[in-house]
């Protein structure tokens, strides 16, 4: 059964370090991906490419959605610190069971947008670094 993209959470730690619900600002996630580089192993006299699985994930986590003051405050001070900070997306909602991945990133870019005939928005890019993991809530 499909599953509506309304019910998703998505929480960042603040600068304080506490992983705080970010959803009611959020329209849009994109790029958490279940990846392995492939590592090119093809050498001379091979009839085809040869590949092998190399490190994990490392992939860009792309939010976005409506800006206000508290997202800003929020970002803002993420920027200026160097630590990784708790990312965990739960696509179908958080009840029991439903599914959940986490990971640790760093804060890339924060980019605020505005035209005359919308609303202010906002584009985060966040840097997986580390172990994704895969569960439930």
């Amino acid at each position: 059964m499909p599953t509506l993209g309304k019910n998703s959470v998505f929480k960042l730690d603040n600068s304080s370090g506490t992983l705080t619900d970010l959803s009611q600002y959020i329209t849009d996630v994109s790029g958490i991906n279940n990846t392995t580089a492939m590592i090119d192993s093809t050498t001379f006299g091979d009839s085809s490419l040869e590949n092998f699985p190399g490190l994990r994930n490392g992939d860009a986590i792309t939010i976005s959605g409506i800006w206000e003051t508290a997202l800003n405050t929020h970002f803002t001070a993420l920027l200026s610190n160097s630590a990784t900070r708790t990312w965990e997306y739960s696509p179908a909602g958080t009840a029991a069971t439903t599914p959940k991945v986490s990971g640790e990133c760093y804060v890339e870019s924060y980019v605020v947008t505005s035209a005359v005939a919308d609303t202010v928005k906002f584009t985060a890019t966040l840097r997986q670094t580390g172990d994704v993991t895969w569960g439930t809530n």
